[in-house]
């Protein structure tokens, strides 16, 4: 009953209000889910399109390119775009 409703991610008093949750909810989701998939893949090209360009530039002599740069560009958005839990 009452604790496994206070334990549970969502909780629905009647079955009539499941239709908005799956259908409204869900959507949103599916929208969000799919932003993000998109950006990691906008992300990971970018990444490695900066990092072919300096190999190029350093005539491919293995010097590495500072990582941290990297962390911070890639997981920002991450934080900031992302919607607060509840």
């Amino acid at each position: 009953g009452l604790q496994a409703a206070c334990a549970s991610d969502y909780s629905i008093a009647q079955f009539r209000f499941l239709h908005r949750l799956l259908l409204v909810h869900g959507a949103s989701s599916y929208y969000r889910m799919s932003q993000f998939i998109l950006y990691s893949f906008y992300k990971n090209v970018t990444l490695y399109m900066i990092e072919l360009w300096f190999e190029y530039y350093s005539a491919w002599s293995g010097q590495s390119y500072d990582p941290l740069v990297f962390t911070r560009y890639c997981s920002l958005p991450l934080f900031t775009f992302s919607p607060g839990t509840v």
